[in-house]
């Protein structure tokens, strides 16, 4: 499995509508963030709705989700997490088997150099606010965690 400090496997998917995004061209100006996830997954479900927050809050920051469902589960997953940043599909699990992934959401944060800057299998608040602050100097924007101080949420769940 890759993990922070390894190089990121540079991929190209579509989206629903059939636009191609390709990893390496995205990070070149920047940090990419990746999150692969599955719609029956529960901390997938508590984790989107968080970078969606990230994505909002930091429109200079990258945010792709990777599915490995169809397009129609995954959009009516994207209605009812609130999720707008781009969302492509691995249904035939091609990048996720190169990935080697043994859990869902498995999120990397990867830098314009195309290494792995840091990775989180499952969620974390600690990694959340860590890409938040990649995020906001990314974007030029102060920091504001994207975690409220009333939000019930564990500190770590594993995916």
């Amino acid at each position: 499995m890759i993990g922070a400090g390894d190089r990121f496997l540079d991929f190209t998917l579509a989206d629903r509508a059939g636009k191609s995004y390709d990893t390496r061209t995205a990070r070149a100006d920047g940090p990419l963030f990746v999150a692969f996830f599955k719609i029956s997954c529960s901390v997938c479900q508590l984790a989107f709705p968080y970078l969606q927050r990230v994505a909002d809050a930091y429109p200079g920051m990258k945010i792709w989700g990777v599915s490995q469902n169809s397009a129609d589960e995954t959009l009516d997953f994207a209605r009812q997490y609130g999720i707008r940043f781009p969302v492509l599909f691995d249904t035939d699990l091609s990048v996720t088997d190169a990935f080697d992934l043994v859990s869902v959401p498995s999120q990397y944060l990867v830098g314009a150099d195309g290494v792995v800057q840091e990775f989180c299998g499952g969620w974390s608040k600690e990694f959340i606010d860590g890409v938040t602050r990649v995020a906001a100097d990314a974007s030029g924007v102060p920091f504001l965690s994207v975690i409220g101080p009333t939000d019930s949420v564990p500190d770590w769940k594993p995916g």
